[in-house]
């Protein structure tokens, strides 16, 4: 594997989205042309975005043994 620009520049706004970076600001840093471009490329990311925000909700609307019994479910799902 090379490690050049390219292999930089997408770990780079993967990092970003993950530690929720609004898209539009990505897409801006990255010079792309829309944030379709940016979602297009990156729509990866949106699934640990997904499991991130699942639990934080979850974090803060449940109790403790619905939050056993729902990290139990969770394990289960990819």
């Amino acid at each position: 594997m090379k490690w050049g620009a390219p292999y930089f520049r997408h770990t780079h706004a993967t990092l970003l989205l993950e530690s929720q970076v609004p898209l539009k600001v990505v897409s801006e840093r990255l010079g792309h042309s829309s944030i379709t471009l940016t979602a297009n490329t990156y729509s990866h990311v949106t699934e640990n975005i997904q499991k991130n925000s699942r639990r934080t909700i979850r974090s803060y609307t449940i109790s403790e043994e619905l939050k056993k019994f729902v990290t139990y479910l969770l394990l289960r799902i990819k």
